[in-house]
């Protein structure tokens, strides 16, 4: 039998597994797996009953995250091409450039792997056909029973597609069963892999065939510890580590940067304090000369004063001399009117029309001076109050205004203007204020990251040394049920992973490359397995691209071919 087909008798129940198997396999496949009878198996088959057998089909078959079917157009060598899977184990075999490869490139495109992973191409573009703009790529998964992904809006399918094109950019679909597009989100693509537990660059999900030609090969053991990260997800954990590490240093970086910044503002804040405070006595010289401005508001108030009281003071006058008018008027009256001399009483009442008018003109002439001093004094207490004692004569308080004026101009030529100064003083301390409460954030947030890193570089390392262990025991124990011993020898420190194993009746152990190339074979598929049977990843399919340089050429010899050993 094939790798493949031995890796699926012992992998997980319920999960589905996908497999390339070269052509020259069909061949040899009466040949039993290493030490395991066939008739043993015969003989369980033919001990286990109906009931039995349905229960088990039942048990083993996943019902949601599993695929279905794979539709591909203009994709690779696939002009127009689709294929249905079954719910546990398939194999794909075909002749060389037949597209066997294509199709798991088919998943690990559409599933959001970079084109690099495919092993097929550098970019996205590169796996549309030649002469053709387009490719389209459909994975229908299975979403049934309990852990389906929301089957009232998906059904009992959910189709992801990814339309591929050389001109434009490339877009995702995701697909109800009954052919309604519910999103082109990768958002959400992303939330339905997590939830089915689909990660195909773990290679135990989804085995390329250039990591498995690495595997195989077995010889160097940079490219076998680097495969347990990968399988582990250790090499995930690793690349947040060291973005973590990236963010730190990142941070530290810019901290610097911040530095650097706040001697700046520093500098800038010492030179605009410098400057403000020569600039003081330009606000003195600005304050006396508002003040003096106020004081000729008064000053004109005071004038409106004593221009009233003048006015009142005259029309008291004569208010006092038509009195008198009035009263000798009267007088002579009383003592004779017919010897009164009329030329004299005319004068007399003419006087006393002429004070009565007189009165009357400055009354007006008094409310109206009164009214302007009640609005000057109005508008005048609002920009400042009244000043006590007597105010000084208009022309010494214009005199001063002039004075102050030229002293102020001369100073703002020489030192600039008091407000500009005093605007960059208090932008240079509020930008030195930010800069310093920023750099605080920052070496919060930095000592924050640098604990968040600690902690996952202990927890990593304490994964690591724990998968080691379990990896080793359950390699050693796949061995074991095989008649050999083994086990996995890491270096952390170079970072290399050594397998030794040995048939149960050899006392010695031996690396892989001092083992037959049927041995070699059997014992990667077993380090394989390994990974498997720990139950790390729940995945609902794992899929294996198999190049199997040493078997095939082993079978191939006991078939009596004669081909070359790369034959697929």
């Amino acid at each position: 039998r094939s790798s493949l087909a031995f890796q699926a008798r012992h992998a997980q129940p319920r999960t589905q597994t996908i497999g390339r198997m070269p052509k020259e396999r069909q061949v040899g496949m009466k040949t039993p797996p290493v030490g395991q009878k066939s008739e043993s198996r015969k003989k369980q088959k033919r001990n286990e009953s109906p009931v039995k057998k349905d229960e088990a089909k039942k048990s083993k078959f996943r019902e949601s995250g599993i695929i279905v079917r794979v539709d591909l157009e203009q994709f690779l060598c696939h002009t127009n091409f689709g294929i249905d899977f079954h719910p546990n184990i398939n194999f794909i075999h075909g002749t060389n450039g037949s597209g066997k490869s294509a199709i798991i490139a088919a998943i690990q495109t559409c599933m959001d792997s970079r084109a690099s992973e495919t092993h097929r191409a550098r970019s996205i573009k590169q796996l549309i056909q030649n002469g053709k703009d387009w490719a389209r790529i459909k994975v229908t998964l299975k979403n049934e029973g309990d852990e389906a992904y929301k089957p009232e809006t998906y059904g009992k399918r959910i189709v992801i597609q990814r339309e591929l094109n050389r001109h434009s950019a490339h877009k995702y679909s995701l697909i109800s069963e009954r052919g309604k597009i519910i999103s082109n989100r990768r958002e959400d693509l992303d939330k339905i892999l997590h939830h089915f537990s689909i990660k195909v660059t773990n290679p135990c999900v989804l085995l390329t065939q250039d990591d498995a030609r690495d595997l195989i090969g077995g010889t160097d053991p940079r490219k076998m510890y680097e495969f347990f990260l990968r399988a582990t997800g250790l090499r995930e954990m690793k690349d947040d580590i060291s973005a973590i590490q990236s963010k730190v240093d990142s941070m530290e970086r810019m901290i610097e940067s911040e530095n650097i910044k706040i001697k700046d503002f520093e500098l800038k804040a010492a030179e605009a304090e410098k400057e403000y405070k020569t600039c003081e006595h330009i606000q003195d010289l600005d304050n006396k000369l508002l003040k003096t401005r106020k004081m000729l508001l008064w000053s004109k108030v005071g004038e409106f004063e004593e221009e009233l009281s003048e006015l009142e003071s005259n029309l008291e006058k004569v208010s006092k001399r038509k009195e008198q008018y009035s009263q000798q008027l009267a007088q002579q009256g009383e003592i004779d009117q017919k010897s009164l001399n009329r030329k004299m009483k005319d004068q007399m009442t003419g006087k006393l029309k002429k004070l009565v008018d007189l009165k009357n003109q400055l009354t007006q002439e008094v409310e109206s001076k009164r009214e302007t001093l009640r609005s000057t004094t109005d508008h005048v207490m609002r920009i400042m109050p009244r000043p006590e004692g007597k105010f000084p004569s208009r022309t010494k308080l214009v005199r001063k205004k002039q004075a102050l004026q030229k002293q102020l101009e001369r100073e703002k030529r020489k030192h600039g203007d008091f407000f500009v100064a005093e605007v960059a003083y208090d932008k240079a301390v509020k930008d030195l204020k930010e800069a310093n409460e920023d750099l605080r954030l920052s070496r919060e947030l930095l000592e924050k990251e640098k604990e968040i890193y600690k902690d996952r570089r202990e927890n990593w390392k304490d994964s690591r040394s724990d998968l080691q262990t379990l990896v080793n025991l359950h390699f050693n124990c796949i061995l074991t049920r095989q008649g050999y011993y083994g086990q996995l020898v890491f270096d952390d420190k170079e970072k290399e992973l050594t397998i030794e194993a040995i048939p149960a009746h050899q006392e010695e152990t031996a690396v892989t490359k001092a083992l037959s190339e049927g041995e070699k074979s059997f014992t990667i598929i077993a380090f394989i397995l390994a990974f498997s049977d720990l139950s790390l990843f729940d995945a609902p399919f794992r899929a294996m691209d198999v190049f199997d340089i040493f078997m095939v050429r082993n079978y191939f010899h006991k078939a009596g071919g004669g081909g070359g050993a790369n034959s697929q």
